[in-house]
């Protein structure tokens, strides 16, 4: 008997096959400060404009002091409708209570900050189609991450490894057109494509591995359209499009499962949204730059999109079978926008 129901097993006790159970305190001041320079300056050929800064950050609890620079490189030609930006800098993300927390809940308040090297190329384009404005933004990019804190997701929860214990590396490009698809509307096109590794510093022979974030591409559409009698009634559609997420089995014991264990990979996401705009006009609006009310239905097909997967063992603990936790169902919402 559990919770007081009555289970039928082959045993004459179940026993739970892991269990947490711990108490915390911790105390923690952490002091930051940045300084950042701005300048720009001309040529023949065009504009120039820079943006530098460091950024310090230190914890009393384990004793971390972080620097982290940061450099941004805009270049306006002097031919119309075109820019370009070189981006780079080290950022840190100091590790809050869950990353310092071990699968048996002890606490490692010994967990340095994680860290990534950013590498960007970016490129903007003004052009014109059908009459009307439109940009087309192209970003490329590489992030070398060190100190990675490996971690599963349980359930809907986020479970870290607690050790500074692998690197990684992301890189991959993004692309967008928006402009007036339809007259006197904005609409966007995004495609992206890139991909997300990692690997345990204790072992390099085993090469990289997808991590959890490794979606591979995502495709996203927003198109506005309206009544050609009434423009202030208005239409809204999103289409979203993305990879599935690489997972694997729980880690033997309390421990966090290994990368080269995520073999498997989840259904492609999948996501339309529709929204309908009213503008509302009247003597009481007039104050207002514009005033509107909108009812806006999410997953509107009800895709079944899977968040992560609940691993559930058999009584011996030697099997284990993947549950699907999934998304929430259709969802309607309304709101209403006031701009001053």
């Amino acid at each position: 008997m559990i919770g007081g129901r009555l289970y039928s097993t082959p045993l004459d006790n179940l026993d739970l096959y892991t269990h947490v159970s711990a108490t915390q305190l911790i105390t923690n001041t952490r002091l930051k400060g940045y300084v950042n320079w701005e300048g720009k300056w001309a040529t023949d050929k065009g504009i120039w404009t820079y943006n530098a800064g460091v950024r310090t950050q230190y914890a009393t609890l384990n004793g971390e002091l972080r620097i982290s620079p940061r450099f941004k490189l805009f270049y306006k030609p002097n031919e119309e409708g075109r820019t370009f930006t070189i981006a780079a800098g080290l950022y840190d993300q100091y590790p809050f209570y869950r990353e310092m927390r071990q699968k048996d809940g002890v606490l490692n308040t010994e967990v340095q900050s994680q860290n990534a090297m950013h590498f960007t190329v970016r490129s903007d384009k003004d052009f014109e189609m059908w009459g009307r404005p439109f940009v087309w933004s192209f970003e490329s990019y590489y992030k070398d991450l060190n100190r990675v804190n490996l971690y599963d997701i349980e359930n809907v929860r986020i479970r870290y490894a607690a050790d500074n214990n692998a690197i990684g590396r992301i890189y991959g490009f993004d692309s967008r057109v928006n402009g007036e698809f339809v007259q006197g509307t904005d609409s966007w096109f995004t495609f992206s494509l890139f991909k997300a590794e990692e690997r345990p510093t204790d072992d390099f022979a085993q090469g990289w591995f997808a991590r959890p974030t490794d979606t591979r591409f995502n495709f996203a559409v927003y198109f506005q359209d309206y009544l050609p009698n009434d423009p202030s009634t208005r239409l809204s559609l999103t289409l979203m499009v993305g990879g599935g997420f690489p997972f694997g089995p729980d880690g033997p014991g309390d421990g966090i499962s290994d990368p080269w264990e995520r073999v498997f990979r989840s259904p492609p996401y999948r996501r339309a949204d529709i929204g309908f705009i009213k503008v509302l006009k009247g003597k009481w609006t007039e104050q207002f730059d514009e005033v509107w009310v909108s009812a806006e239905i999410f997953n509107l097909l009800q895709a079944r999109n899977t968040v992560s997967y609940l691993w559930v063992r058999d009584v011996s603990a030697a099997g284990q079978y993947a549950v699907p936790n999934y998304m929430t169902n259709r969802l309607i919402n309304f709101k209403m926008h006031v701009d001053l």
